[in-house]
């Protein structure tokens, strides 16, 4: 049998986004657009980065860095659409908790 040894393209390749299926099953989620639903995968998925440098508030909420040019590039928008999903998001947990999505 020939070695088979794993590439860091290959490993890049098989990363994926997660969206929770909640946000498509229930009426607590029916006002996010699917664009506010994939920016959360993509934030969410930040979330050990911020664990490990300490992107945390005063109150212990974790938030996430990404610039705005970034998020633009990764969600294919422009900057006033990447300000309605922003606000969007923040509109959305800011009820639940003091949640701080965006420094």
């Amino acid at each position: 049998m020939q070695n088979q040894y794993f590439t860091v393209q290959e490993n890049y390749k098989e990363r994926f986004y997660q969206i929770p299926k909640v946000f498509f099953t229930s009426e607590n989620y029916k006002n996010l657009t699917n664009d506010m639903k994939i920016a959360y995968a993509i934030l969410r998925d930040r979330l050990n980065l911020s664990i490990k440098n300490n992107w945390v508030d005063e109150d212990g909420n974790i938030y996430f860095v990404y610039s705005n040019e970034k998020l633009m590039e990764i969600l294919n928008c422009k900057k006033e659409k990447l300000t309605k999903i922003k606000k969007g998001l923040e509109k959305r947990w800011s009820t639940h908790s003091k949640t701080t999505w965006f420094k």
